[in-house]
């Protein structure tokens, strides 16, 4: 099977050959900056704030990965020698502090709802990766990446996380009209970016942080009044670009809402195995069959696995895989900037070599000795 064929199936529901892997390739699984961003240096990025790099092709096949990218491609933040802050494109003033930004100053802080309902943003930069979308017989799998922040996340960078919350406490207009504004911004991007399009991708991107690790931002009442409204608004707008499945990430612990989010028809799930209440096999019971997880798998701790003979910690591995079937394998959160491509590339080429019909049927040491085998891992 093409790594097309593996997604294909995954969502038909039919057996695969071979895992399909995604690593590096989007914002869900790019590898961090090694290093501060720079005015000039030539580097391009999916993420004009966390500044994770766009890499080329050649790039992604050194890691192992089935998937492509295509998406808006960034330049690097305008932070001067000497300097540490730098603004995006909504106005946000950010800090570099300790290998990642952080918001210094929020335009929107004391704006009134006029002037929230006024916010302009830069003009989305052009796409990156559109040519491999010309191919309709492509045998790798095209990630069309997320061009903007989420809803409540791009409401917190524009007016603040503390004075959000209290809006939708104590000044639901003001908060109305942040989560519109948040809404259409993040619309038009998707527009933009979709519209610019030669060809059908295989898998759209959307990402929206709604908790943190022990809890949700809003309760789900409110997440049900406030958000769910506006990223049904959002997603009719993809849908209306594109046939291609949504591939929804959330970090932190979402169950309360999971079902909320799923009925907006949410095909591929990605989200964080360790916060509350979302281990692998119970989010697997409350989605059902049908939807495909993505980004269950910690990387650097399968190639550390690998490097020191650790066979349980690798059978820790695949039990994931088992509870979490069907999934896409790939890496739970963005990669660590000291990640090597080696290292990355060790855990790939172990996932590729996996008999996956001996390990869904319960054989786990023997596709455990199959993938570890010299021969199956030629490059290691």
């Amino acid at each position: 099977m093409t790594p097309r064929e593996r997604l294909a199936a995954l969502l038909a529901g039919r057996p695969l050959d071979r895992l399909l892997v995604d690593v590096g390739t989007s914002t869900l699984t790019a590898q961090r900056p090694r290093a501060r961003p720079c005015s000039g240096e030539g580097r391009t990025y999916g993420d004009p704030v966390m500044h994770l790099p766009v890499l080329t092709d050649a790039e992604l096949g050194a890691l192992g990965s089935q998937t492509r990218r295509c998406g808006p491609a960034f330049p690097g933040a305008a932070i001067e020698v000497g300097e540490d802050s730098f603004i995006d494109r909504d106005g946000v003033t950010w800090i570099w502090a300790e290998g990642e930004p952080a918001p210094l100053h929020h335009p929107l802080a004391e704006a009134d709802i006029g002037a929230i309902s006024r916010a302009a943003r830069a003009p989305l930069p052009a796409l990156a990766g559109a040519g491999a979308l010309a191919d309709a017989g492509r045998a790798a799998v095209v990630v069309t990446d997320v061009p903007s922040a989420g809803l409540i996340d791009t409401a917190f960078r524009l007016r603040g996380y503390y004075e959000l919350l209290d809006d939708t406490a104590h000044r639901l207009p003001a908060a109305n009209a942040l989560l519109d504004r948040a809404a259409d911004l993040i619309a038009q991007d998707y527009r933009t970016m979709l519209g610019a399009l030669p060809g059908e991708p295989d898998l759209v991107v959307y990402g929206d942080d709604l908790a943190y690790r022990t809890g949700l931002y809003l309760s789900e009442e409110r997440f049900a009044v406030l958000l769910r409204p506006r990223m049904a608004r959002i997603f009719s707008v993809i849908r209306s670009h594109t046939r291609a499945p949504l591939l929804f990430h959330s970090c932190g612990a979402i169950a309360p809402i999971l079902h909320h989010i799923l009925m907006l028809g949410v095909r591929v799930l990605n989200f964080d195995p360790t916060a509350a209440g979302m281990d692998i096999a119970t989010v697997r019971a409350a989605a059902g069959p049908d939807v495909v997880f993505h980004g269950l798998l910690d990387f650097p701790a399968i190639a550390r696995a690998l490097r020191e003979d650790d066979r349980s910690g690798l059978v820790r591995v695949l039990d994931d895989i088992r509870a979490g079937w069907p999934m896409i394998a790939a890496p739970r959160d963005n990669l660590p900037a000291e990640c090597r491509v080696g290292d990355i590339r060790a855990a790939t080429a172990f996932l590729d070599a996996l008999d996956l019909s001996r390990l869904l049927a319960g054989d786990v040491m023997g596709a455990l000795d199959a993938a570890t085998d010299a021969a199956a891992l030629p490059a290691l």
